[in-house]
């Protein structure tokens, strides 16, 4: 399924035809997509430009690419008029990017080659990300379907959208924001931190790693396959994003301190006790928690527009510090090496074979 929705496949079953029936105008258009950022890492590849900068310039060219993204959103606020200006930071950033993309991924894959990890060819591509549309059931929490939408859609946009889907359909729908995906070359956001960047692009290549093998033939099989997968590629993108970090930036690679509101402990909890109400039958008092609660989180900063069982579809693989992420974390520590921790976990596809990995 996963592979279907990458590359856009018709639908297998009725429901699921319906849901693209829905948003067929909305689709993101995969192929198109595909032809200009081949197009793009083609002539970056034809000229090897980064043979010929020093370390120092390559840095310089990743950092002042970022400082034009940053620049561009800030003129393009409603409030903001600076059209001419506007104008030439675009041109100046479509300049820029195709070698940005080459110096982060040599930088990436000099460190993956490190850990004995150089298949297959780190390849980014900086682009408005697409959203995903997800659909749970009413009665629990998990994806019943999925499709990726065009990324321009308004917010205004979105929510019409969703509620369109829930009338037809009569179940919960998200459209969340995506900031990559894993299509070669990776999807990637550059509207955020070179933090975010490193990390997304690694955590995205760990994906691509492990679709060779079980873990990732299985992801949408099971619920148990799909966060293990997404725990390993979240582990990857951290470890070796803060090795990017380290080697090439160190000034950026700054260890926060733990945040006073832990909001994924607070999110696994809500999604907890929201899941035990559905279980128990308890629909309308699930959903009516739910919303409560994001209440609850909208006066601590998080601001969502909804939280239903299609939201806790989609993060739950996400969230962390449950028995199968503290399981994913004990195996790494007990591995010697990333490569040793990825072979062993790529065979499992289930949290009990992972648990079995531990003994």
């Amino acid at each position: 399924m996963l592979v279907a929705i990458l590359l856009g496949l018709p639908p297998a079953d009725y429901f699921t035809a319906r849901l693209h029936a829905l948003v067929r105008d909305q689709r993101f258009d995969f192929a198109a997509w595909e032809v200009k950022a081949i197009a793009s890492k083609f002539r970056v590849s034809i000229l090897n430009a980064p043979d010929y900068l020093t370390e120092a310039q390559r840095k310089r060219i990743v950092l002042d690419y970022l400082d034009l993204v940053g620049q561009i959103e800030f003129l393009t606020q409603p409030a903001i008029a600076a059209y001419g200006a506007l104008a030439k930071l675009k041109a100046d950033k479509a300049r820029c990017q195709p070698l940005a993309e080459a110096i982060l991924e040599r930088q990436i894959s000099s460190v993956l080659a490190e850990e004995g990890l150089g298949f297959p060819p780190v390849s980014l591509h900086f682009s408005d990300p697409p959203a995903l549309l997800v659909v749970s059931p009413r009665n629990a929490i998990r994806p019943r379907a999925q499709v990726i939408l065009r990324g321009d859609l308004s917010a205004g946009q979105r929510e019409a959208l969703e509620k369109v889907v829930e009338r037809e359909l009569g179940t919960p729908a998200l459209i969340v924001p995506l900031g990559g995906l894993a299509l070669y070359p990776v999807l990637l956001s550059d509207s955020a931190s070179l933090e975010f960047v490193v990390k997304t692009a690694a955590h995205e290549w760990a994906h691509h790693w492990l679709f060779w093998r079980p873990l990732g033939w299985y992801y949408d099989q099971s619920d148990e396959a799909r966060t293990i997968n997404e725990m390993v590629a979240t582990l990857v993108g951290d470890e070796i994003g803060n090795k990017v970090l380290m080697r090439y930036y160190p000034e950026l690679a700054i260890s926060s301190p733990p945040p006073a509101f832990d909001y994924q402990a607070e999110l696994r909890l809500t999604s907890a006790i929201a899941a035990r109400l559905l279980a128990e039958g308890r629909i309308a008092e699930a959903e009516a928690y739910m919303e409560a609660r994001r209440r609850f989180f909208a006066e601590r900063g998080l601001l969502l527009t909804r939280m239903n069982q299609a939201y806790f579809a989609f993060h739950n693989p996400y969230l962390g510090d449950g028995p199968i992420g503290l399981a994913v974390l004990r195996l790494r520590q007990q591995s010697a090496t990333l490569r040793e921790f990825l072979t062993a976990v790529s065979g499992v596809t289930t949290f009990a074979e992972l648990q079995r990995l531990e003994q």
